[in-house]
């Protein structure tokens, strides 16, 4: 009994050393691909490094340790339950909200009739969302509800760090130099965001939702943003391809490796 106690608690250090890990490559190398992206002459190569950064460290890396940990992430919600109808209506609201004080639901109505302008936006955000949905409110909530298993500790404290982590990812996230007002007010957005995303992931255990709300608000907060909208249509396929090419290499080493 006491050599099953300590297997447990080495497992749940670990754990959260894993958290952290993943944490911490995913930061660290968004920060050098930001830089890179502030001059210039590097930009380019910036985004390509900020593209496998997000396949590599926030969508593989995750979903690696997730398996290896044998964490379950609720995907789907198997009954359409009253709660998870009214806290989806919430998010949806809040969703909303996001948009009208951003001024994306006014871009929103002004481009109404373009097509490209609207949807250009869903292959870029799409790599970047995943990767938010599987880090934050995959890897690190449930990872951390394995942490603390019982209890409101349970509950409580993942949803906190996990917000935490999510808004403060966003102070190295800033791909150009801003006053530091500016940057903690964004913290604080983001962390709030962040709040409601993992209060909401727990509540109707339905991470597939918590991806939908998070490119909804990203979509709708980014809308206004003129620099996603300068390129061509085939411009905001690159990020895409970039994850496409990544995971072909996974699963050929997945596949090789397992052989």
């Amino acid at each position: 009994m006491e050599t099953i106690n300590k297997t447990t608690k080495q497992s749940n250090k670990t754990i959260f050393k894993d958290i952290l890990l993943a944490y911490i490559f995913f930061c660290a190398t968004i920060l050098f691909a930001n830089y890179l992206m502030m001059s210039p002459a590097t930009h380019g190569i910036g985004e390509i490094v900020y593209y496998m950064a997000v396949s590599i460290f926030g969508v593989l890396f995750p979903y690696h340790l997730i398996k290896k940990r044998n964490i379950v992430l609720p995907l789907f919600q198997k009954k359409f339950s009253v709660k998870f109808v009214l806290f989806s209506l919430f998010m949806l609201g809040f969703s909303i909200f996001c948009a009208v004080g951003s001024g994306g639901l006014d871009e929103v109505v002004k481009h109404s009739s373009s097509f490209t302008y609207l949807f250009q936006l869903i292959p870029i955000l799409f790599v970047t969302m995943l990767s938010y949905t599987l880090l934050y409110f995959g890897f690190i909530l449930h990872g951390l509800r394995e942490y603390y298993k019982t209890g409101w500790k349970s509950f409580v404290i993942p949803i906190t760090l996990a917000s935490l982590s999510f808004g403060l990812y966003h102070f190295v996230a800033i791909d150009s130099l801003h006053g530091l007002n500016i940057m903690i007010e964004e913290v604080i957005i983001t962390t709030i965001i962040g709040l409601f995303l993992a209060t909401y992931t727990l509540l109707t255990r339905s991470i597939s939702m918590t991806f939908i709300f998070i490119c909804l608000i990203n979509w709708f907060v980014l809308m206004p943003e003129a620099e996603f909208h300068t390129g061509g249509s085939l411009e905001s396929f690159k990020g895409l391809v970039i994850f496409l090419f990544v995971l072909g290499i996974y699963k050929i080493y997945t596949r090789v490796t397992h052989s």
